[in-house]
């Protein structure tokens, strides 16, 4: 059995808990610390550093030390670390790891499945990057939920009995400020408003008292630190310590012998004199509350509880502020800001009632008591992990070189199993063994992490995902429901986009959203829909998600319906349908999977599937069997990568993908030229074969024979070759048999306007008559005229046609 646990991933500190005995419970780290520092940094030896150890050498190792990775998550910048380039999501990832280790010694067991928060403004791209973080550090990510509703669920709101409430968090952290409003109503939650500084943050108050401290010494001792790594380290840790210790008394000392040669610092700090430095940035969070209730078309005393988020909402005046914003009653100040949105994390693991496979190629749904999927067999409880030497990243525990540096790996090297642990029987307190699932007196079921049942003398704790609790039927309260942090929708012909389910929408969706749109051009057979996640009016100026194509029948008119539906799972997946409205029922679905992967890849991607796809159908006789077999494995290569979204892998391989394809490309660009020579020698000998002599048809039926047979063997440079061979010959006929066989092809060319079609008709029969008649002063004639109308019927002729793509249109344009 596995333990799950809820994870806050914060910009500055992260956190984690589990459900203990049916209640939310902290998990310390191995430092003694409820909260970790989201940092990462090597030490002297070279060795990896996450935690407080790593915040401690930001100022000594700021080249080697990464902090508020958070605020890149989702974007395609690279992080220069350890001599290597690292990805957000790859160190985020280092973070999360560690988390995993400490719990699991705190535990006592393994853990392999979290819930982690996201911010509410956290897009496809960001939402995705954290989960793939939380996949390379090893768990099965049962969920991302988004922050205010987790701080909700800590506060015991999903509960409450009002039919609805709005409810406002205010979320000061070490390093961002974010208002969310979040409306409770009919079983969900609702993010209705968000506002928010991203550099606005307990690290700016620490900054306020250094600044202070530096100065003191500069005035007394005349030296200035603000240079000094190492004493701006000792000065960054007392700033904190101090800012901590003035939130619950008046008075604060710093005390730091030798922070220079010769220089003892001594200073005591003031409540009022603390306030007044940070009172500036306590009204600007005060002015963002009010904005942002306006901005949702409310007002304040519409409101009807504020939750504090965040260490600094610990301050005194930041409290004294809000009291007299709301009100005393309706600020609610009962569980611990710091750990709230970890702890509605951990409860969120006790609502989880299925798990999505993680495995790209199934996302089959299981139930959640299944430690393996039912139809692939993938781990349901996380992965176990081995990490590299060289670059620190987690790799799955039978690889025998990193996937990310190469590095070698101890071949049978597996993680150390969690210290054995006792567990204490809920029903008759007796401990029992870790292995054990039941009581060995009483036989009451082991504590799995579900929730305890909120009504009066009840109290039993269910198995996770009960919805019900089983002794005595009571309701737990509305399922938690996320929403959409921004609109969804498709690129039209003209470049914009076409909302389909808006922001704020909540998932997963009851039933498909649904718009119409029309093909724009007569007789169009392809429609590619991509599809987009962003409030920007421009298509491609939101982030990509994906694309879907659709073959099209011949002859549709212009302004064909098409139908496009989106569905929304628990995780976010988006499920497309396309149907087309002609009676047909023809339809393509397809599944838009969230994705670390920059769009300009991605895109290249499908592109590559798309060509792959177009020379297994259209090329069969210039692939031979390995060809074929190793176009097909290109190909399912290519769309596990586009499932999974592992851009690593994709940069790794994309240059031998390009030139396997490139080569494949040829192969079916000759077999076009080839095909273009036989249909010409076909002309020439079925149409224009009375106009020459028996033996030179005879010759070129026989090379004719040759190339068919050469391309029956998949032989494509020796037809090819032939080929050459067969134009040069009939390109010796003379210009009249050419002649004769380009005004026999353009007047049976649909590209040709009919009556131009109708007129070389007529002058090849006139030439005819002429040749039959022996009337050489009408066949010159005829040839002249057949020449003009040759060269008119050029213009048509001359460009390739192509497919069409991305043809559609608004109903309302």
């Amino acid at each position: 059995m596995t333990r799950s646990i809820g994870i806050d991933f914060g910009t500055c500190n992260s956190a984690m808990a589990h459900m203990h005995r049916g209640e939310p419970r902290v998990i310390l780290n191995q430092q003694n610390m409820d909260v970790t520092p989201s940092a990462v940094s090597l030490g002297k030896r070279g060795e990896l550093l996450v935690g407080k150890e790593a915040r401690n050498r930001a100022v000594l190792e700021p080249e080697n030390t990464i902090l508020s990775i958070k605020r890149k998550i989702g974007t395609d910048e690279r992080i220069a670390f350890n001599g290597r380039t690292y990805t957000p999501t790859e160190i985020a990832a280092l973070i999360l790891r560690k988390m995993k280790k400490d719990a699991e010694v705190r535990l006592g067991e393994p853990v392999g499945r979290a819930v982690i928060t996201v911010p509410a403004y956290y897009g496809e791209r960001a939402a995705a990057a954290t989960r793939e973080a939380g996949r390379l550090a090893g768990f099965t990510v049962l969920r991302m939920i988004n922050e205010p509703m987790a701080a909700s669920l800590a506060y015991g709101l999903d509960r409450a009995p009002e039919a609805a409430k709005t409810i406002l968090v205010y979320d000061l952290g070490a390093g961002t400020f974010d208002i969310s409003i979040v409306m409770l109503v009919q079983g969900a939650f609702a993010v209705i408003g968000h506002l928010g500084d991203t550099h606005l943050g307990g690290d700016d108050f620490d900054q306020l008292i250094i600044d202070y401290l530096i100065e003191l010494v500069r005035t007394e001792h005349g030296v200035d630190l603000s240079e000094d790594r190492r004493a701006l380290q000792k000065l960054r840790s007392a700033a904190e310590e101090a800012k901590i210790a003035l939130s619950s008394q008046s008075y604060a000392e710093v005390v730091l012998p030798a922070i220079a040669p010769g220089v003892d610092l001594e200073a005591e700090l003031s409540r009022a004199q603390y306030e007044e430095w940070i009172r500036p940035h306590i009204e600007r969070t005060v002015e963002l509350v009010r904005k942002a209730v306006q901005d949702a078309d409310m007002a304040l005393d519409m409101v009807d509880h504020m939750l504090l988020v965040g260490g600094p909402t610990y301050t005194p005046l930041v409290q004294s502020a809000l009291e007299s914003l709301v009100g005393r009653e309706r600020l609610l100040r009962q569980v611990n800001p710091m750990l709230c949105v970890a702890m509605g994390a951990a409860i969120q693991t006790g609502l989880v009632t299925e798990i999505d496979c993680p495995n790209p190629r199934c996302n089959q749904k299981n139930p959640v008591e299944a430690e393996v999927c039912s139809a692939c067999g993938r781990s349901l409880v996380g992965d176990e992990k081995v990490d590299c030497p060289a670059c620190f990243m987690p790799n799955d525990i039978d690889r025998r070189s990193c996937w990310k540096c190469g590095a070698s790996l101890a071949p049978g090297v597996r993680p150390q199993p969690a210290a054995t642990a006792t567990w204490t029987c809920q029903e008759c307190g007796k401990p029992n063994p870790a292995n054990l699932t039941a009581c060995s007196v009483c036989q009451a079921p082991r504590d799995r992490g579900g929730l305890r049942c909120p009504s009066p003398g009840c109290g039993y704790i269910n198995e996770p995902g009960a919805r019900k609790c089983a002794r005595c039927g009571a309701d737990f309260g509305p399922s938690v429901l996320d929403v959409t942090a921004k609109d969804l929708g498709v690129e039209l012909h003209d470049g914009r986009m076409s909302v389909i389910i808006p922001k704020g929408t909540g998932f997963p969706t009851a039933t498909p959203a649904t718009r119409p749109y029309y093909t724009v051009a007569e007789n169009q057979r392809q429609l590619e829909v991509a599809i987009y996640e962003g409030e920007n009016p421009q298509a491609n100026r939101n982030d990509y998600c994906g694309a879907v194509t659709m073959e099209l029948p011949p002859g549709l008119p212009k302004g064909t319906a098409v139908a496009i539906s989106f569905d929304l799972d628990p995780s976010r997946t988006i499920y497309v349908t396309v149907q087309l409205q002609d009676g047909s029922g023809r339809q393509v679905q397809a599944r838009i999977r969230r994705t670390t992967m920059p769009a300009d890849m991605k895109k290249e991607l499908e592109q590559m599937q798309r060509q792959a796809e177009k020379l297994l159908e259209e090329a069969q006789e210039a692939l031979d069997d390995m060809d074929r077999k190793d176009l097909e494995g290109l190909r399912s290569e290519i769309a596990e990568v586009l499932d999974s979204g592992d851009s690593a892998r994709a940069e790794q391989a994309l240059p031998g993908w390009k030139e396997h394809l490139a080569a494949s490309q040829r192969k079916a660009d000759t077999l076009d030229e080839i095909r273009h020579v036989l249909a010409r020698a076909s002309w020439v000998v079925e149409v224009v074969r009375e106009y020459m002599e028996k033996d030179k048809a005879d010759t070129i039926a026989r090379m004719v024979a040759e190339v068919e047979a050469a391309l029956g063997k998949h032989r494509v440079e020796e037809a090819a070759e032939k080929a050459r061979a067969l134009t040069q010959y009939m390109d010796g006929l003379g210009g009249v048999i050419n002649l004769i066989t380009y005004c026999q092809y353009a007047s049976a060319h649909p590209s040709v306007p009919p009556a131009l079609q109708s007129r070389l008709a007529g002058g090849l029969a006139e030439l005819k008559r002429a040749f039959h008649s022996n009337n050489r002063q009408l066949m010159e004639r005829t040839l002249t005229e057949l020449g003009r109308m040759l060269d008119e019927a050029a213009r048509y002729l001359n460009v390739r046609p192509e497919d069409m793509a991305s043809g559609i249109t608004d109903t309302k344009h």
